[in-house]
C-alpha cells in the first residue's frame, strides 16, 4: 500500500477489520443491520476524511482529553478535523493561552535531527490544520486514522491539558534552563509528569477502563515515536521513520490486543505506558492509576 495513502484507502483497510472493530470495541455502538446511517463501513468512511485532512496539519497533532475539543483558544490555533468537511481553518488572528503555548513552544530536537524551531499558528489565510481531532462522527476508527495520519508523516505530538489540568501540572513543573540538553531537561521533569497522571488519573484510566488517549499513546509507542515529557510540554516525536511511515491499522489493532488494552488488563497496559513516558525505571509508576 503505497504511503501515505488516500482516504479512499484509508477506508478500504478500515472495511477489511470492520469484524475486529466492532468485536472488540462493544462498548461503542457500531450498527450492522444497515438500519443506521453509521454503520462501519460509513464509519470507515469519514475515517479516511479525517486522514486525509491530518495528512494537511501544519501544527503539532494535540493529544489528552475530550475537552480539548471545546478549548476556544486551542480550536482557534489548531483547527478541527471533523471528518465530513473540509478542515476547519483557524478563525481570527492567533489566540494566546496558556494551553497553546505548550502547543507552539520549541520541543526537543527529533532523535537525530536538528533543534526543532519554535512555531506558530499559522495565520487564517493559510492552508487550514485541522489538527485537532473533533468528535463529529466519531468512531474508534476515525481516532485510529488520525493517529496514523500523523504517523505517516512524521508529525509531531502534542498532549494537551486544559483547565485544572493545566494550572495543576503549571505548579509542579520544574524551573530551570531550557537550554540545558534534551536529556537533562527531560530527567529534570519525569518527577513532574509522573506525579501529574499518578494524580489526574482519570486520563488514563477510568471507571474501570481505559481512555482513548490510552490507546494513541499505545500506537506512538508501537510505531517509532520517543516521549519527550520537559517543562514545557509533554511531546511525542518520531524516532524511527521508517516504522512511522511503515505502520499499518491492523499492526494497530493487534498491538491494542497484545497489550491487554482490549481486555482491560490495567496493570500490563500501565506499566507499557509508564515505560513508555518514563523511561524502563519507572515501569511501575502508574500502579496506582485506576486501582
Amino acid at each position: 500500500m503505497p504511503d501515505p495513502m488516500t482516504g479512499a484507502q484509508v477506508a478500504e483497510k478500515l472495511r477489511d477489520l470492520r469484524a475486529e472493530y466492532v468485536s472488540e470495541n462493544a462498548w461503542f455502538r457500531f450498527y450492522t443491520d444497515g438500519n443506521d446511517a453509521m454503520n462501519p463501513d460509513r464509519f470507515a468512511e469519514a475515517a479516511g476524511r479525517a486522514y486525509e485532512h491530518v495528512m494537511q496539519a501544519t501544527t503539532a497533532l494535540p493529544l489528552g482529553d475530550t475537552k480539548i475539543r471545546s478549548d476556544a483558544d486551542l480550536v482557534s490555533n489548531f483547527g478541527l478535523s471533523d471528518a465530513e468537511s473540509a478542515p476547519a481553518a483557524a478563525s481570527g488572528p492567533p489566540r494566546s493561552s496558556s494551553a497553546a503555548a505548550m502547543l507552539t513552544a520549541a520541543g526537543p530536537a527529533p532523535v537525530g535531527g536538528p533543534p526543532r524551531a519554535a512555531s506558530s499558528a499559522p495565520p487564517p489565510s493559510s492552508a487550514p490544520p485541522g489538527a485537532i481531532l473533533s468528535n463529529k462522527k466519531w468512531s474508534p476508527m476515525l481516532n485510529d486514522a488520525f493517529i496514523m495520519g500523523g504517523l505517516h508523516t512524521c508529525k509531531q505530538f502534542v498532549f494537551a491539558p486544559v483547565g485544572d489540568d493545566l494550572s495543576f501540572i503549571a505548579s509542579i513543573a520544574p524551573g530551570g534552563n531550557n537550554a540545558s540538553p534534551k536529556q537533562q531537561q527531560i530527567d529534570a521533569a519525569i518527577p513532574a509528569w509522573r506525579a501529574f497522571f499518578q494524580t489526574k488519573q482519570y486520563l488514563l484510566w477510568d471507571r474501570g477502563y481505559p481512555r482513548v488517549f490510552v490507546r494513541e499513546l499505545l500506537g506512538l509507542q508501537k510505531f517509532g515515536y520517543q516521549a519527550a515529557p520537559t517543562a514545557i510540554n509533554l511531546s511525542f516525536d518520531v524516532s524511527d521513520e521508517a516504522i512511522a511511515k511503515s505502520a499499518t491499522f491492523k499492526a494497530y489493532c493487534q498491538h491494542l490486543k497484545d497489550s491487554g488494552f482490549y481486555a482491560n488488563k490495567r496493570q500490563d497496559v500501565l506499566r507499557i505506558i509508564a515505560r513508555f513516558l518514563f523511561g524502563e525505571s519507572n515501569e511501575r509508576a502508574l500502579d496506582n492509576v485506576g486501582a
